[in-house]
Formats: structure tokens, sequence, C-alpha cells
């Protein structure tokens, strides 16, 4: 999970606490889960393309 520093995203800060508790208690850890909070972008598709390499990289692995 990802979310941004402005408009929208900079709401999610405090939920985003909370649900990563429950994820933890849930038994994921850095290896199967992961939340990152991304300084100065936004709730855009903009700021979820330049995301997208991170994103893609957890998910597939990087070479």
């Amino acid at each position: 999970m990802d979310h941004g520093s402005i408009e929208l995203d900079a709401l999610y800060g405090p939920y985003q606490v909370f649900v990563d508790e429950i994820v933890r208690e849930r038994g994921y850890t850095e290896k199967n889960g992961s939340s990152r909070r991304f300084e100065g972008q936004g709730h855009n598709e903009q700021a979820w393309a330049r995301r997208l390499d991170d994103v893609l990289g957890f998910l597939l692995g990087k070479p």
C-alpha cells in the first residue's frame, strides 16, 4: 500500500497506521507486505505512474 503527502492522500496517514497494525497482526512482514508514504505526491494518475516501478518491483521481484 502507498499514499502521497498532498491532496486527498494527505488524509491517509492516520488510517494507514491503523491498517498497518492489522496487517502485521495477521502475520504479514516486509517480505510479503509493504506500506510507504511518498513525500510531495498526491492522489492522481501522474503520481501513481511515478510509483509504478516500486509496485511492480515488489510484486514481481527486482531483477
